[in-house]
């Protein structure tokens, strides 16, 4: 009821630029306080071990974090170690969810730091959405229904889950394709696709007879798998336990 009030009273009369800066600005600004506010979720936790372990050398697709703690669960690793969830599955993650996972760790492996990661992607997201529609003509006051959406900013911002990365890949895609970016927007679309594999049911929506022939830019993202190779089938074991009994 918030959200469609504020709509409602957001004067209609506004040049684009200056309500594009208001929806932006105080979507980022909310998306600044759950960040800091909102406790995490319990995902968040299996990212950062995740990274970290990478940085050390160790694939986490072969390995769950419950091998791992007596070498790699102690120190500042400790209290991230006790907060997993099924510490006993190895990693459930795509391979370039788990290279940022790794870049993260290797740069600060601290919830903060993390969170800072999840809430950035998703005020990104809001920007690309705000240009796409600003190009769509699309009015800009239906961006207030994701920019303050408050399941959006506890479930991204506040909690810092994965989808942070999807929702940022699909929203450069939107954007890329408005812009008739398309090698690039398929190039985007895959990253998506290997942030987080329910992107794939995107797919059929942008792919026509007109720009078939940029589709197999799809496949590129998925070098990123290169770094975890030596997993071999264990690569999708996890996912397959998390999807079937989770």
């Amino acid at each position: 009821l918030a959200l469609f009030l504020c709509r409602h009273f957001l004067p209609d009369e506004w040049p684009a630029r200056k309500t594009l800066f208001c929806i932006i600005g105080g979507g980022i600004l909310l998306r600044a306080l759950f960040c800091f506010l909102h406790p995490p979720s319990n995902d968040l936790y299996r990212y950062i071990f995740e990274g970290y372990v990478q940085t050390q050398g160790i694939n986490p697709f072969i390995h769950g974090p419950q091998e791992l703690f007596a070498t790699y669960g102690t120190g500042p690793m400790a209290s991230i170690a006790e907060q997993i969830n099924h510490p006993e599955l190895s990693a459930a993650y795509p391979p370039l969810s788990q290279l940022l996972f790794r870049i993260t760790a290797w740069i600060s492996p601290t919830v903060p730091a993390f969170k800072l990661l999840m809430a950035g992607a998703d005020c990104f997201a809001l920007i690309l959405l705000g240009l796409w529609a600003h190009k769509r003509s699309i009015p800009l006051k239906n961006l207030l229904f994701y920019a303050a959406n408050p399941l959006i900013l506890a479930y991204l911002s506040g909690e810092a889950h994965l989808d942070a990365l999807q929702v940022l890949a699909l929203s450069a895609t939107l954007y890329m394709f408005g812009s008739k970016r398309t090698a690039l927007a398929f190039l985007v679309l895959g990253c998506a696709i290997l942030f987080k594999y329910f992107a794939v049911i995107f797919v059929p929506f942008f792919l026509n007879r007109h720009n078939a022939r940029h589709a197999p830019l799809l496949l590129v993202p998925a070098l990123s798998v290169l770094p975890f190779l030596d997993a071999g089938t264990s690569l999708f074991a996890s996912l397959s336990t998390f999807g079937t009994q989770m």
